[in-house]
């Protein structure tokens, strides 16, 4: 019986320190969630988060060695803000009923800062280990892939068609990867042959 009770109290005393600790632990740690509450729930939210993946991004930069890696962290600092162009542009959709002139704006956008970056590339002969190479790749995969948008674009010709406006769904396809093969073309020939 003695060793009974020493059992259970000992017990008893281990779960009064765990919960003591717990207790610690969470006036410790509330000053943490508070502040992880102002960063993300004020209207400094984005800058809070741009700076901390900004952070991220140098201090992951400095570390890696290897170059895709690189590239990769390079396309997680960039993304944010093709998107939030992207969402951007989107308010222009609504300044014609019959013509997307936000999603066709970011499309077009998206294809000529991509084949810039790859144009510079060639031109320049970076060899993939380079530092410009890195960014350029970068660039070209998280900034313009964010700004670019198929979904957007395939959804807006549904709608269209479906509005009775097939003839304004046909011209809207047309337009876009029309312009945005000759917009790049130019830009292509004007980086690498002049």
């Amino acid at each position: 019986d003695e060793g009974q009770i020493r059992s259970d109290e000992t017990k008893s005393s281990s779960f009064e320190n765990v919960g003591q600790i717990t207790k610690w632990t969470k006036k410790k740690c509330l000053w943490i969630v508070d502040l992880l509450d102002l960063a993300l729930h004020s209207k400094y939210s984005s800058i809070v988060c741009f700076v901390f993946l900004l952070a991220l991004v140098f201090v992951g930069y400095s570390l890696l060695k290897d170059n895709f890696h690189k590239s990769l962290l390079i396309c997680a600092l960039l993304s944010p803000p093709g998107t939030i162009l992207r969402w951007k542009l989107s308010t222009l959709n609504h300044k014609w009923k019959r013509f997307p002139l936000g999603t066709f704006t970011a499309n077009i956008s998206a294809s000529i800062v991509s084949i810039i970056c790859g144009a510079l590339s060639s031109r320049l002969l970076l060899d993939p280990s380079a530092p410009a190479s890195t960014w350029l790749v970068g660039i070209k995969t998280g900034f313009a892939g964010n700004l670019s948008t198929v979904s957007t674009f395939a959804k807006e010709l549904v709608l269209l068609a479906d509005n009775d406006n097939e003839f304004q769904s046909v011209m809207y396809a047309f337009l876009t990867v029309f312009l945005c093969c000759t917009s790049s073309m130019v830009a292509y020939a004007l980086i690498m042959y002049t």
